[in-house]
């Protein structure tokens, strides 16, 4: 009798629609991703290029359109007039070149606070004020690009990101039904472990999560040539973040917009960063 309770209690804890989750505040917007293609436009809509300078020209092919630049490169006369229409393109998009761009770090996520109604951030993956960011391209880019494993001068790898305000994350509120989804997706490889294996530890330690912040790039610094890869530094608007149970984004649990918010616009230089590389 008690365990048929149970059983009834579970099921009406379960979503009655796995499509039940929240609406994303910034669903249908467009935010770029992390990779080496718009990283060069974000640098030409920067104005960190020179439009008269032709090698960078030519690695802004080279990037973005590799099958041509293996094609016509070599052949000088071929190369110069496909050289003046990238030229001419650049010139003409690049009020339309990307400034929103979005950024996947991972998350575990602990016991859930019914009283809160959210889930607590295990404590080495909780966010304490960061204020500055830093994200490489993908790992394929940074091995090369187009074949060419050398860096391309005007094209750092890396972007360095000052907030305009202090993230703090420690805890992630999700309605109780989707929380409760959340915690039973993440069980199945716990429940077939032997009794003395499921632990506490074991079950958060299987509660991954992922957070995508939402930033605009306002501001080109500098480019610091040291290190493992040539960072470009900027000044950026945090807008918000989503918080996904996957790193597809199939089950929204969280978001938070921060384009409400209308504080003023400050950047602590001094901060330190956090180095996180793409999620793919």
């Amino acid at each position: 009798m008690i365990k048929h309770i149970i059983l009834i209690a579970i099921i009406l804890l379960t979503p009655l629609s796995a499509d039940a989750q929240p609406e994303s505040p910034f669903a249908g917007q467009d935010y770029s991703a992390s990779n080496m293609e718009n990283f060069s436009k974000l640098y030409w809509g920067m104005n960190m290029l020179d439009i008269n300078n032709d090698v960078h020209i030519d690695n802004y092919m080279l990037i973005n359109e590799c099958d041509i630049y293996t094609d016509y490169f070599h052949h000088e006369f071929e190369w110069r007039s496909v050289r003046e229409s990238a030229r001419q393109y650049i010139m003409d998009n690049v009020g339309q070149f990307p400034v929103h761009f979005e950024f996947m770090q991972p998350l575990k996520l602990g016991e859930y606070d019914f009283e809160a109604g959210s889930f607590a951030v295990l404590k080495d993956y909780q966010i304490l004020d960061m204020r500055r960011f830093e994200v490489v391209a993908p790992p394929a880019e940074l091995r090369s690009i187009c074949g060419r494993k050398r860096s391309l001068e005007g094209y750092p790898k890396a972007l360095v990101l000052d907030f305009n305000r202090p993230l703090r994350l420690t805890d992630v509120a999700v309605e109780e039904g989707l929380a409760s989804r959340f915690i039973t997706g993440n069980l199945g490889g716990i429940r077939q472990m032997g009794e003395r294996f499921q632990t506490r530890e074991r079950v958060h330690n299987a509660r991954d999560a992922y957070i995508v912040y939402k930033a605009k790039i306002v501001g080109f610094k500098d480019v610091d040539l040291g290190g493992k890869y040539d960072r470009a530094q900027f000044i950026a608007i945090v807008d918000g973040y989503e918080i996904y149970a996957d790193q597809y984004r199939r089950v929204l649990l969280s978001a938070q917009d921060f384009r409400r918010d209308k504080r003023e616009f400050e950047v602590n230089k001094e901060s330190g960063a956090t180095l996180l590389e793409s999620v793919q």
